[in-house]
C-alpha cells in the first residue's frame, strides 16, 4: 500500500498544468490566470502539511497489526525496530512515522506467504488485521476525495450561477 506525499501531489499538479494545459491556452488573460495558479500551487506546496488528526487516524489503523507482527517476529529484521506513535509527536514526526508504517505494512503484505506458519490462527488473524487496516485507510482516503468532490461541485455550481446572473 503506497500513498503519495504532498510534495509529489503538488509536483504532479504543477507538471500537469504546465505540460498539458498551458500549451493549449492561447488567450493571454487565461494564460496569465494559469501562471498565477502555478505560482500559487508552488507557494502553497511549501506551506501545507497533512492534518495531524488524519495522520493519527492512519496510524491508529496501522499500529495494531504492526504491533502484532513485531511481537510475532514477522517483520523483516530491518523493520523489527519499528517505532510507534506517542502523543507528543510533531506533524513532521507523524508524517515520517506514517511513511515508515505504510512501508512496513507493504512489506508484511508482500511476505504473507513467507511466514513459517501461514495457516496458523495467529498468522490468519494478522492477515485479517492487515487487510482491515489497508481497507480502513483506503476508505478514509476515499471519504476525503468524496468531500473534496462535493466542495468542487458546489464551487462549480456557484460559478455557473454567477455566469447566468
Amino acid at each position: 500500500m503506497i500513498q503519495n506525499s504532498l510534495q509529489r501531489i503538488f509536483d504532479g499538479m504543477v507538471s500537469s498544468v504546465t505540460e498539458t494545459v498551458l500549451p493549449h491556452v492561447d488567450d493571454p488573460y487565461a494564460r496569465y490566470q494559469l501562471q498565477c495558479l502555478l505560482d500559487l500551487l508552488m507557494n502553497v506546496a511549501e506551506r501545507v502539511e497533512w492534518r495531524c488528526d488524519e495522520l493519527r487516524g492512519t496510524l491508529d489503523a496501522l499500529e495494531p497489526p504492526l504491533r502484532q507482527a513485531v511481537a510475532a517476529g514477522y517483520l523483516a529484521e530491518e523493520l523489527g525496530a519499528l517505532p510507534f506513535r506517542t502523543e507528543e509527536m510533531t506533524n513532521e514526526q507523524l508524517t515520517e512515522l506514517r511513511t515508515a508504517h505504510l512501508e512496513a505494512l507493504a512489506a508484511l503484505q508482500r511476505s504473507d506467504g513467507d511466514r513459517p506458519d501461514p495457516d496458523s490462527e495467529p498468522a490468519q488473524r494478522l492477515a485479517w488485521q492487515i487487510a482491515a487496516a489497508a481497507l480502513q485507510i483506503q476508505a478514509d482516503e476515499y471519504e476525503l476525495m468524496r468531500r473534496a468532490r462535493i466542495r468542487l461541485n458546489a464551487l462549480r455550481g456557484r460559478a455557473k450561477e454567477q455566469q447566468r446572473g
